[in-house]
């Protein structure tokens, strides 16, 4: 599928890790957002050109007198390219998973999770479209030029699949600068509507609150102190023994398992789950066909070598992340907290102090968003619950220093270093962060 692109995948992947060792390295920087233009502008190219051969060709099929031989050749025509122009859509998607990377290296990547949504709603907020298309990417570049003469990192967030404000982001501080970048002084009611929203979200960030924030009334994001343990080495470790012998698998933690094997090796997973109390498998290559990987860490740094992510990319290789609850609820006890799996749409498991507040247990929820992260991301699940376990500590103390008068929920559908408290100021009541982020 992506043999065509291998040297441009390991070239593209190459830079990535020179760039981690360099974040000062600003012409490493400009250099390879040029290089991710150039491949993105061709590619759209592409696809226009074969949108315009399938729309020439559609009206044919409905001409008189043509024969059901030459109907077919047709149809099957128009499917190749409806195939090559979904396969062009992919490699836009991975082009600007390297540009996630560059973003995940400067920024810390908590505040990177709300620039993908909308402000306003919980759905993932729309890409400004095609490169080719676009007047004032000149002006945006000439900006990003601007900042590397000034030493300050910059990174155009079209090449970005997490970004979706401003033009052009700042990466001096963890905290991203948004920019927009205009062409003309002129001013309409949709440069307005930007400009409120990046505003929006960026005071979001500055100030950890926000009302109307993403269709909860209040939002209050809580620092957590705990510094995240995870297991990407073991992750890494996993793909080279299983191109070494055909499949590999770890146990870093207890109800955490990694699982690849190559594509010629026979792995026999009922065996595997059989062994499981509660498993909740999580095939990674599914979350990168399916572009669902936006907020998540990258796994153009997650998996470190160049050839390895080309073999990952490219289907030569499975990964299966499995985590087993049953397990999780064991190491929960532990810690004198009783987690239970909801059947919820949006949320995963809740976690119970045993400690009272005002009327009962505190209950902590955790979203099925943070879930998938703890899978993509091979987080700790003893990392989890030791955060589970400071989050209800600290939101105790914030109900409290509200003088809340009934029982607190709460939830970290934002999984990272800040715990949201989404609050209705006109109520007592507090709850996790909106749906969708």
């Amino acid at each position: 599928m992506l043999r065509h692109y291998r040297k441009t995948i390991i070239d593209l992947k190459t830079q990535i890790n020179e760039l981690s060792r360099a974040l000062d390295d600003h012409e490493l920087l400009f250099q390879l957002q040029c290089s991710l233009i150039k491949r993105i502008v061709n590619t759209e190219r592409k696809i226009i050109k074969r949108k315009i051969t399938r729309d020439s060709l559609k009206p044919k099929l409905a001409e008189k007198g043509r024969s059901r031989r030459s109907s077919r050749a047709l149809t099957h025509r128009i499917s190749r390219l409806d195939r090559r122009i979904g396969h062009f859509k992919w490699m836009l998607y991975i082009y600007r998973s390297f540009g996630d990377a560059i973003a995940f290296l400067y920024l810390d990547k908590w505040n990177i999770k709300p620039l993908l949504y909308d402000q306003s709603t919980a759905k993932v907020k729309q890409d400004s479209g095609y490169l080719t298309a676009k007047k004032g990417l000149i002006n945006e570049l000439a900006l990003v030029l601007d900042a590397k003469k000034n030493n300050v990192p910059a990174l155009l967030t079209d090449l970005t699949n997490s970004i979706r404000y401003g033009d052009v982001c700042l990466l001096g501080s963890s905290v991203p600068e948004l920019l927009e970048v205009k062409s003309s002084h002129n001013k309409n009611s949709r440069v307005n509507r930007q400009l409120l929203e990046l505003t929006k979200v960026q005071d979001y960030l500055l100030n950890d609150e926000g009302y109307d924030v993403r269709g909860a009334a209040f939002c209050q994001r809580v620092a957590i102190r705990i510094n995240e343990r995870n297991h990407i080495d073991q992750l890494n470790m996993c793909i080279a023994e299983a191109l070494d012998v055909g499949h590999s698998s770890k146990q870093p933690e207890p109800g955490f398992h990694i699982f690849v094997k190559a594509t010629d090796s026979q792995v026999y997973y009922d065996k595997v789950f059989g062994a499981l109390s509660q498993p909740v498998p999580f095939f990674l290559n599914e979350y990168k066909n399916n572009e669902w990987w936006m907020s998540y860490y990258p796994f153009a740094l997650s998996i470190r070598n160049p050839e390895h992510l080309f073999l990952f990319l490219n289907g030569d290789i499975f990964i299966l992340v499995i985590v087993d609850l049953g397990e999780m609820a064991k190491l929960a006890e532990k810690r004198q907290l009783k987690l239970t799996p909801l059947d919820d749409p949006d949320m995963a498991f809740q976690i119970e102090g045993e400690r009272d507040y005002l009327e009962g247990p505190f209950v902590l929820k955790m979203s099925r968003h943070f879930f998938t992260r703890i899978a993509l991301e091979c987080l700790s699940l003893d990392w989890v619950l030791d955060t589970a376990e400071n989050n209800i500590s600290q939101l105790q103390a914030l109900a409290t220093h509200h003088d809340a008068r009934s029982k607190m929920h709460s939830d970290t559908r934002t999984g990272g270093n800040r715990l949201v408290v989404v609050r209705d100021p006109r109520s007592s009541n507090s709850s996790g962060e909106v749906p969708g982020g």
